[in-house]
């Protein structure tokens, strides 16, 4: 019996690179059955035209489905909702696109990479694409591709794409691929075969190695995610980075909505689609594992958006992270995280919740502003100057909290792990 998986991938401006993700994904070998959901937001290098010949090559097992904009006369769904611009405002992306994209929005950081490498000085790697004769001679006949897309040469945006095929998925299992990476062929074979021997999981995902473009600091931030291996880990790790990449993973179809409030990616102008997704998928209490294997390849090159959009910057993963320790049903709220409910049902016990911000210099600044700004914004908030390995400060009570039936949180706000070994010591 085949395990059916749908895997989703949107499009947009992907050559040279598109091509081997495809093959990829339409290679996979083992007990598996795949729907390749490649959704193309308005491309202009080339990209929906290789996935159209590639449809069309693979015959029955090829589809192109271009959707109708009709929603102007419906409600708009909850994943049209996620990615409204103000009054629906039309932008020209760089490409001279039409777009109503939200993440256009916010402009691209400066020319430095993450690494701090002047981007206009990386090597960009050069190579011709493979074409759609030389993927269809690689592809395996139980899986088929489904190109999606609105063929009114506008373009939505990462998250609207995402909705896209996930609203045309048609099995209860899904996967995700970023049209830039790569994957070993055992990949989705693998990852099934471990969600299927752990029913009480909502999702699983592999580790993953960098390739292309070399760059330390990605690195590092690979073998940080690889370590997290249990639900348990990756749970504890959600507010440090996002614990793995969800392009690595294979999740239940219930547990998807359930993060995605019924299907919408959100494609949001201030934060990214992943970051919002776990730490969406943590607040519903849902878990997921890790296989101890490399299973998914990626890419790193100097245009990724990892590297250079501006939603991604520091500060704006900051604000998402604290709309998720705020919110209710947040470890703000909690009795405990290991509670599995994650959400105290006795908070009433407390008169009052007293939140403490540990950092120091900048950073104790700007998560001290965020946090009053915030909604719902904490009630007590109150600052602590310490560098790790300093003396611990006597943090005195302010007078208005003495007296009365306090819960106190204590936050560590600490970029480098250094300084956050010292704090757990």
């Amino acid at each position: 019996t085949l395990t059916e998986i749908s895997v989703v991938m949107p499009v947009y401006n992907a050559m040279p690179w598109l091509p081997l993700a495809v093959r990829d994904i339409l290679r996979q070998s083992g007990p598996v059955a795949l729907e390749l959901l490649a959704a193309d937001d308005a491309s202009t290098d080339g990209s929906f035209q290789f996935l159209v010949e590639l449809a069309s090559a693979l015959g029955d097992h090829g589809s192109v489905e271009l959707a109708c904009e009709s929603s102007q006369s419906q409600e708009p769904s909850a994943r049209d909702r996620h990615n409204e611009g103000p009054e629906d405002a039309i932008i020209i992306s760089a490409e001279g696109v039409q777009s109503t994209n939200p993440a256009l929005a916010m402009p691209p950081r400066k020319h430095l990479n993450a690494d701090g490498v002047l981007m206009e000085q990386a090597h960009v790697a050069r190579q011709r694409p493979m074409s759609a004769s030389e993927v269809l001679l690689t592809t395996n006949r139980q899986h088929r591709l489904r190109v999606l897309g609105y063929g009114d040469g506008v373009n939505r945006g990462q998250g609207s794409m995402m909705s896209l095929c996930l609203a045309h998925a048609q099995h209860d299992l899904i996967g995700h691929m970023e049209s830039d990476d790569e994957r070993p062929e055992h990949a989705f074979s693998s990852l099934a075969q471990t969600l299927g021997n752990q029913p009480s999981w909502d999702g699983v995902c592999s580790q993953t190695l960098c390739i292309g473009w070399d760059r330390p600091g990605m690195r590092r931030y690979a073998e940080w995610q690889n370590k997290l291996l249990t639900p348990s880990d990756m749970r504890a790790a959600r507010f440090l980075e996002i614990p793995c990449l969800h392009q690595a993973g294979l999740f239940r179809r219930r547990a998807v909505f359930a993060a995605t409030e019924n299907g919408g990616f959100r494609d949001d102008p201030h934060w990214a689609v992943d970051m919002h997704f776990w730490l969406s998928w943590f607040h519903q209490n849902l878990t997921c594992g890790k296989i101890a294997e490399e299973l998914y390849l990626w890419r790193q090159h100097p245009g990724q958006q990892t590297r250079s959009h501006g939603r991604l910057s520091i500060s704006n993963l900051r604000r998402c992270k604290i709309q998720f320790l705020c919110k209710p049903g947040g470890p703000i709220h909690a009795q405990s995280d290991n509670d599995s409910t994650d959400i105290c049902n006795h908070c009433s016990q407390w008169d009052r919740v007293l939140l403490q911000v540990w950092s120091c210099g900048q950073t104790l600044t700007d998560w001290m502003e965020d946090l009053r700004v915030a909604n719902p914004a904490p009630t007590d908030i109150q600052a602590v100057d310490w560098r790790p390995g300093d003396p611990l400060p006597h943090v005195a009570l302010r007078e208005a909290w003495k007296g009365t039936d306090c819960r106190l949180i204590r936050l560590f706000a600490y970029g480098m792990e250094q300084p956050r070994l010292k704090v757990c010591e």
